[in-house]
């Protein structure tokens, strides 16, 4: 085989393991307003409670980094948002949408590149079972290949769903039902 070629095929092969890793490189999490963002990581939901809810919002670049971002915010159940601030707002590009938050972010100038950025701030009055998502139409814009990338729909955070008392009055029944059976054997 030629070795130019195989040179040829090496390159190709390392220029997209270099592009994969970029692919997952932008990561958001959530954590309660005013914590550490060091107090919930990506990809672990924060536990919300009925109510308002501050959440701040973080994100990290990994080995890339971002010169802009298309952030869509969907809420699930019941549950609103309000009051978003902080971060890079980009002179009012955000907007309250029915079904929950759209931002576009960033600057062609400014390349952000680390771990525990602030994307922004928000109220989120959450219903029980209420959960915020980012949504699948997301992406960020890399500082690195200028491409745009596709970020994954996750999970950020969730409000308790209670358990109905019928659903407990069923159980606790059950229970007694088995616990005088093992009394009478």
């Amino acid at each position: 085989m030629n070795t130019s070629f195989l040179a040829r095929q090496a390159a190709i092969f390392f220029l997209l393991l270099f592009k994969i890793n970029f692919a997952a490189a932008f990561t958001v999490w959530a954590v309660d307003g005013g914590a550490d963002p060091g107090s919930n990581s990506p990809g672990s939901i924060l536990s919300l409670s009925e109510g308002l809810n501050q959440i701040d919002l973080y994100f990290n670049t990994d080995s890339d980094s971002s010169i802009g971002w298309d952030i869509s915010l969907i809420v699930e159940g019941t549950g609103t948002i309000s009051g978003v601030s902080g971060g890079d707002i980009n002179g009012g590009l955000g907007a309250i949408q029915s079904d929950g938050f759209r931002q576009l972010g960033g600057s062609p100038v400014i390349e952000l590149t680390g771990s525990d950025i602030l994307l922004f701030s928000l109220t989120f009055d959450a219903d029980a079972g209420a959960v915020l998502s980012l949504g699948n139409i997301s992406n960020y814009t890399s500082g690195s290949t200028f491409e745009t990338v596709s970020i994954d729909q996750v999970v950020l955070a969730a409000a308790p769903v209670p358990l109905p008392a019928s659903g407990l009055l069923f159980v606790s029944a059950f229970s007694l039902l088995f616990g005088a059976r093992r009394a009478l054997a």
